[in-house]
């Protein structure tokens, strides 16, 4: 569902006034309507796109530190993960971020579940290619968490 859709209720015989789906109380020619979906956009751009951004630079560029500098540093993100696939945890987080976009900008229920259930399964792929924990069993449990929800 379309947290930002309207709907179109009709008051009189030649106009209609446009209200939010989920709030009727709201009308979306208002400011408080565009004041939300500005800080709405903004929020999903800062913290959907913008901190695995951050951590994804801050950590290559502390890595001109030396890698046990970064490692140190970013221990608490890239622990568990083979030394090549420290990024691993940015794929988890965008796979995230590509649900929400999903719930958020398609309406159709069963098209939802189907693009859900293909980026499941796209990732179960990805994962079971990759296998970036450090240990085997880790890797099996993620395999089998993945294929469940696929």
């Amino acid at each position: 569902a379309n947290i930002v859709k309207c709907t179109e209720i009709p008051t009189s015989h030649d106009s209609s006034l446009s209200l939010l789906t989920k709030d009727l109380r709201i009308e979306c020619s208002s400011k408080s309507f565009s004041l939300y979906s500005v800080l709405g956009v903004v929020f999903f751009f800062g913290y959907g796109v913008g901190i695995p951004l951050l951590f994804f630079v801050l950590f290559r560029l502390s890595r001109r530190r030396g890698i046990t500098y970064a490692r140190g540093m970013w221990l608490f993100l890239i622990s568990g993960f083979k030394p090549n696939y420290w990024y691993w945890d940015l794929v988890v987080q965008l796979r995230k971020l590509v649900f929400v976009l999903i719930k958020v900008f398609i309406n159709d229920a069963h098209l939802q579940v189907y693009t859900a259930a293909w980026i499941s399964s796209l990732s179960l792929v990805l994962h079971y290619r990759a296998k970036p924990f450090q240990e085997d069993f880790h890797n099996y449990m993620e395999c089998w968490s993945l294929a469940v929800v696929s």
